[in-house]
């Protein structure tokens, strides 16, 4: 079962800004998800943990733009379980 979470605890996840996360899924370093009826995306943590290994860090650092032709979003079912901040799902 994927760990998702949301851009903000994608953020503390890797310790960097929002801003740096959603540059990642711009440049298509991990897929993004989009629940229908639920505002915003979710990221899968272990997704994530698996590209960053892959990303040398000076590169990983190098984000711009918005979301552009790079960018993997994937359609959701309505009722993903969803990290919080606090590491519990709901």
């Amino acid at each position: 079962m994927p760990r998702l979470a949301s851009i903000e605890t994608t953020a503390q996840h890797l310790d960097c800004s929002t801003r740096t996360v959603r540059n990642y899924i711009a440049r298509g370093f991990f897929p993004a998800y989009k629940v229908p009826r639920r505002r915003g995306l979710l990221i899968d943590l272990d997704e994530v943990e698996r590209a960053m290994a892959r990303i040398p860090t000076s590169k990983a650092r190098l984000a711009y733009g918005d979301y552009g032709p790079n960018a993997n979003i994937k359609a959701l079912p309505p009722q993903p379980e969803v990290v919080t901040k606090s590491g519990d799902e709901r």
